[in-house]
């Protein structure tokens, strides 16, 4: 293979190149633009339940971007941060499932500053309560997750509106080392 073959063939593997080098390209815009939406192409926030769940997610899957878009602040001293979001691609609504333990004084800080009056008592009173949907928390997404609300433990419940477009329900189980709240919030 002389001189003479690699003139003739350069062309060819040039070509080739550039090819590759275009797809390659290609594939990075692919990857940037819809990696977000389809599940890949960035980097999963851990606390995170399961970002390619079973419904279509947008977003950059970051709790921050998440309680921006629901206008959700985070109590102080928020541990065990879980959240899920199935925010819709075509349009702003959403559902919000958020779970944190605190402190007690954390939260009722976190509750006066959201306006959430809340009601006391077992399980069997928040889903006996007309005005609060229960079934938020004890519907499949909130069970797949690992919500669990044992009959003997006392809860606090309410609702309050976040913005015009945001409505957030709580549920909250006091335990002696601090609370666990879940959250749901409505994005309409």
């Amino acid at each position: 293979m002389g001189a003479r073959y690699w003139l003739l063939e350069l062309p060819k593997y040039l070509a080739l190149l550039l090819i590759a080098a275009g797809l390659s390209g290609m594939l990075g815009i692919f990857s940037a633009s819809l990696g977000p939406v389809l599940g890949f192409g960035y980097s999963v926030d851990p606390r995170d339940y399961d970002r390619s769940g079973d419904g279509v997610a947008s977003g950059d899957g970051s709790l921050e971007a998440v309680l921006a878009h629901y206008e959700i602040a985070m109590p102080c001293l928020a541990t065990g941060v879980r959240f899920y979001d199935s925010e819709s691609l075509v349009g702003s609504e959403g559902t919000l499932g958020l779970r944190f333990d605190t402190s007690r004084a954390c939260f009722e800080s976190f509750a006066r500053d959201a306006g959430l009056s809340l009601n006391s008592g077992s399980v069997h009173t928040w889903q006996a309560d007309d005005e609060f949907d229960s079934r938020a928390f004890l519907g499949d997404a909130a069970q797949g997750h690992g919500w669990d609300f044992p009959v003997s433990h006392t809860y606090l419940w309410g609702e309050y509106t976040a913005s015009d477009a945001v409505s957030v329900q709580v549920t909250v189980d006091r335990q002696v080392s601090g609370d666990t709240a879940y959250l749901i919030g409505e994005h309409r």
